[in-house]
């Protein structure tokens, strides 16, 4: 299995990870943690520029790390690019800390984004404030 594990992710280091991402042919699975803030001045034309190779083929999970249940419009934005361009995908998770509330909020706004591979699912799971979620939030 091939993965990815990355950090924030915001408008600096974007377009770095987009680069590894076309260099990636076979990358199966991508792991935001804590997610990312990123959201084009400019509208998504970079983001469609040059798709990689593996959002065709391979890339067949990806799962985000929210910090709260609701999710920001940045982290809402790269979610929907996932989902509507990466057409080999099965699976969108997304993590989020166990007391956070509206969950059910999230995944009615993310059933409406339109997807790029019928079989993808998108399931939520929340998970205890243990000592992961503190490193990377304090």
């Amino acid at each position: 299995m091939i993965k990815f594990t990355s950090d924030w992710i915001s408008s600096t280091t974007f377009k770095g990870l987009w680069g590894i991402l076309r260099r990636s042919p076979h990358l199966q699975s991508l792991y935001f943690r804590p997610g990312f803030k990123y959201y084009p001045e400019n509208g998504i034309e970079e983001l469609l520029y040059q798709m990689p190779s593996c959002f065709l083929t391979e890339l067949t999970k990806i799962s985000v790390k929210f910090r709260n249940g609701i999710g920001g419009p940045e982290e809402l934005f790269m979610v929907g690019i996932f989902l509507k361009k990466v057409v080999a995908s099965r699976e969108m998770v997304i993590l989020f800390p166990e007391d956070c509330v509206g969950e059910e909020n999230l995944l009615e706004s993310l059933s409406k984004f339109p997807k790029g591979s019928k079989k993808c699912r998108i399931s939520l799971q929340s998970q205890p404030m243990g000592r992961d979620w503190k490193i990377l939030w304090d």
